[in-house]
């Protein structure tokens, strides 16, 4: 799950040219990790599914998903665009892109089992994102985004009442949390390159501050997909809104003291950040 970039930035590392490629990029460890642990679609039991059990809540909520995992698309599209000279960061996107479709691909095949079908304007409309014009807020946002995406999946493989659709979100989740990593890596080596440091901390924490005191807000899919939950009672029957909201509310508890080692600051929740904001300004 992603959010795209409009306006360029400075790349992750500023010479693609004066410096051995291998050595310097971040690209080649996340590949390799990527081929140690990345499952197939023809390893998921497909004609296991279980049809008469799974109530219509779930079919639902599967549909949900489906919509949600598709922006990844044009995210790349964009980044590949604003960050041409950068050839660590676009290789890796290359890569997140292949393993983020696969995420609408599997829920799309679970449906079909279904006799549910999606057509060429459920895509189109689910590609659509919002543009954040800064690579840093973006790096961040995505490692909010991308560890929610894995508790929320986790939330749903325990509850899942059909065995391959546990699974298949169980696989999902695995992927958001390496991705999370991996847009991790990439705000550290950006932080790591600049020549103004404190900019790109004040940036983070106030990506940080958006998300705690002006969540409703943030237009990044993941959130979108909570705020559809909030409508769609018919869905919710599969999962309780309230137990979503716990878990995002667990979400942040992780994700403070990470991105707090990421900016070299202490930060255990919203108040940490506020006064490190006060203080950057």
């Amino acid at each position: 799950m992603d959010v795209r970039c409009s306006s360029p930035a400075s790349p992750v590392h500023e010479s693609p040219v004066d410096h051995d490629i291998f050595g310097s990029s971040i690209y080649y460890r996340l590949f390799l990790e990527a081929e140690t642990v990345r499952w197939r679609m023809g390893d998921i039991p497909w004609s296991s599914i279980d049809i008469r059990s799974t109530p219509r809540a779930w079919i639902a909520l599967a549909r949900e998903i489906a919509y949600t995992e598709l922006t990844p698309f044009n995210a790349t599209a964009q980044y590949l665009q604003d960050y041409a000279s950068d050839i660590d960061f676009t290789q890796w996107a290359t890569v997140w892109l292949y393993e983020e479709m696969k995420h609408p691909q599997a829920m799309i095949r679970w449906l079909h089992e279904f006799g549910e079908t999606v057509d060429s304007r459920f895509v189109t409309e689910g590609r659509k994102v919002e543009i954040i014009p800064s690579l840093m807020a973006t790096l961040v946002t995505n490692v909010y985004a991308e560890v929610l995406a894995w508790s929320l999946y986790m939330l749903i493989s325990k509850r899942s009442p059909e065995p391959v659709l546990a699974q298949v979100t169980r696989l999902l989740a695995g992927d958001e949390a390496r991705h999370a990593s991996g847009f991790y890596s990439y705000a550290k080596k950006l932080l790591a390159n600049s020549d103004k440091p404190d900019r790109e901390r004040l940036t983070a924490l106030k990506v940080m501050y958006f998300w705690a005191e002006t969540n409703h807000r943030v237009e990044h899919p993941v959130n979108l997909f909570l705020r559809r939950m909030a409508d769609r009672p018919e869905v919710l029957e599969a999962i309780p809104l309230a137990d979503f909201q716990a878990c995002a509310k667990k979400m942040y508890a992780r994700v403070y003291p990470l991105l707090g080692n990421l900016l070299g600051l202490r930060i255990n929740n919203v108040d940490d950040v506020y006064l490190h904001l006060k203080t950057l300004r």
